[in-house]
């Protein structure tokens, strides 16, 4: 008496050595015995068999006793318990080898004297290893009656069982496939209402969908109409702005170009006339030396000494005179102070109009981003009206799928369905690129008014060196008003007189004048020219018959020095020794 566990059975591909050597699939079976009669003992039993050959039968009978006499034998290192498992793993790895071309683990079954073996090799390029050897004893006539017996006693039993499998799965089969005709009549039925309820709303959508794309397209026409126009208005103005700056700074060029070049013509003109004094004065000299010989030797010629006095009175006469002019000269230097701060109160005016039309190009561009907004989300809404449209499409098909008799009728409707869905999905398109022609001229009004914001950037620079200038001017004019009440007043104010010109021949305005701005500066230059010298006394005009010549000499006093030339010999001309560091005096001459 005993039990048995199956452990393993499975076809393998054995090389099988006779005569020849043969390739054939050989199922192995692997049962775990346990005895009871007359002794406890376990055995481990392996068949080999081949359903194509059913006189093909070896058997292994593998006691504890034969395991250790096959252990030392052939050095194994598992015990009894563990030899079935490790000899399952073996044979999984030779058939996970099987598909390979050249298989590193096979099984090899070759005949002996009175027995066979069954080898589980590995191969190598090298050497081909047996790792486990057994001996396999041919089946005898009975024992092949006894397994073709439980063999056929095993296929009567599953051929019953399956008999009356099939005879339950045909029943079950039959109730459902009448259910399923039960339920085809139904979902016929649906389908054919959820068609009409898919035509009925694609319809619809259809509609709906070219209704809004109609609807977008005028409005997105009418914006860029609006926003078309706005531009070439916007650019005509900044073209004729642009023209009429370069025009005005032409002219200042041209009007400042002939200054100063009259200014040259004026420097030369002085410096000639400085050389003419120096020699007079030196021939003067050499006469008021002769003259002093001659009255410390006739000290009698008392008239001389007197138009000599009347001589030195005259020429102190001079003097006063031009001190007055200087003076008058520093107040129209005030008067042109003030009319640069006009200049710079315009230029602000400019820079805050500029800032007003900034602001509105910038709510324009969050009202087009709005607009834009909302673009999205109505084509968001009509993609997810196609998503739910084509999650319906995909469903309707699973349920033809499951109808062939209705498919040929169906597939029409969902051809034309898949058309107005193709029609529409073209529709989203060409709104979404109409959308993104919206965030093109988004992007175009945003690069213009970058450019106003450098443009206002550079007014704002402008400003700060106009600032730089008057505040220099009012330097200046404070040094000159400390010198002026010092003493050597007088050559303080010729310095000034020639900085203050060369100041402003450099200065250019940033923001062209107004009409009423040019008319305010043109009447105040033409009052300035038209009235006469503001706190000069007319006694300083006057001129005395007596101070007009010398005695005996016939010589004329030299006239009272110009501008910019100095009173004493030898002595250069201020003019060109003024060094002005300024954003508008770029160079010192010298």
């Amino acid at each position: 008496m005993g039990s048995s566990e199956q452990l393993y059975r499975c076809e393998h591909r054995v090389t099988v050595k006779e005569r020849e050597e043969r390739m054939a699939r050989i199922q192995v079976a692997i049962e775990r015995v346990t005895l009871t009669s007359p002794l406890l003992r376990r055995e481990i039993q392996i068949r080999l068999t081949d359903e194509t050959d059913l006189q093909f039968l070896f058997t292994l009978r593998l006691g504890e006793d034969d395991f250790q006499v096959l252990k030392q034998q052939q050095g194994l290192l598992v015990d009894f318990g563990a030899f079935a498992q490790k000899l399952i793993d073996l044979l999984q790895l030779c058939q996970a080898e099987e598909g390979r071309d050249a298989p590193r683990y096979i099984l090899q079954l070759s005949p002996g004297p009175d027995h066979w073996c069954l080898n589980v090799v590995e191969t190598n390029p090298f050497k081909h290893l047996t790792h486990l050897s057994l001996r396999f004893l041919a089946g005898s006539d009975a024992d092949v009656r006894d397994y073709l017996a439980a063999c056929l006693k095993k296929l009567r039993t599953d051929s019953g069982q399956a008999a009356k499998a099939a005879s339950a799965t045909e029943a079950d089969l039959r109730s459902r496939l009448e259910r399923c005709q039960e339920q085809l009549a139904g979902r016929s039925a649906e389908l054919e209402r959820l068609r009409t309820d898919v035509e009925t709303r694609s319809q619809e959508a259809a509609a709906k969908a070219a209704a809004e794309l109609a609807y977008e397209r005028q409005k997105t026409t009418e914006a860029q109409q609006v926003f078309q126009s706005k531009y070439e208005r916007d650019r005509r103005e900044l073209e004729q702005a642009h023209l009429r700056i370069v025009k005005q700074l032409e002219t200042q060029n041209s009007e400042l170009t002939a200054s100063c070049k009259s200014l040259q013509e004026e420097n030369f003109r002085l410096e000639l006339q400085l050389k003419e004094a120096t020699a007079r004065a030196t021939r003067l000299e050499e006469s008021e030396s002769q003259l002093r010989r001659e009255l410390d030797a006739a000290k009698h010629d008392r008239d001389g000494l007197g138009r000599t006095r009347q001589e030195q009175e005259a020429a102190v006469h001079q003097l006063t005179t031009r001190v007055a002019v200087l003076e008058q000269e520093l107040k129209d230097k005030d008067a042109l102070l003030a009319r640069t701060g006009d200049l710079l109160e315009t230029e602000k005016a400019a820079r805050k109009r500029l800032e007003d039309d900034l602001a509105a190009r910038q709510r324009r561009v969050e009202g087009l981003e709005r607009k834009q907004s909302a673009t999205v989300s109505e084509m968001e809404k009509g993609n997810e009206v196609i998503k739910k449209l084509q999650a319906e499409l995909r469903q309707l098909l699973k349920k033809l799928e499951s109808r062939s008799q209705l498919a040929v009728k169906q597939e029409k409707a969902v051809t034309r369905l898949e058309e107005e869905l193709t029609a529409a999905r073209e529709q989203a398109r060409s709104a979404e690129r109409q959308a993104q022609q919206k965030v093109d001229e988004i992007a175009d009004l945003k690069d213009q008014i970058s450019s106003l914001q450098k443009k206002l950037e550079e007014s704002k620079q402008l400003l700060r060196s106009n600032d730089n200038v008057i505040q220099w001017l009012n330097k200046q004019i404070n040094e000159s008003q400390a010198r002026s009440a010092a003493p050597g007043a007088g050559m303080g104010a010729k310095k000034f007189d020639h900085a203050v010109p060369a100041a402003l021949q450099s200065y250019r305005p940033a923001v062209p004048l107004t009409s009423s701005a040019a008319s305010a500066a043109a009447t105040a230059s033409a009052a300035t020219a038209a009235a006469p010298p503001i706190g000069l006394d007319s006694k300083y005009l006057h001129r005395t018959a007596a101070g007009s010549g010398l005695a005996n000499g016939g010589s004329r006093i030299p006239p009272p020095h110009p501008p910019g030339t100095s009173a004493a010999p030898g002595a250069p001309a201020t003019s060109g020794q003024m060094s002005l560091t300024s954003a508008y005096f770029p160079g010192a001459v010298k």
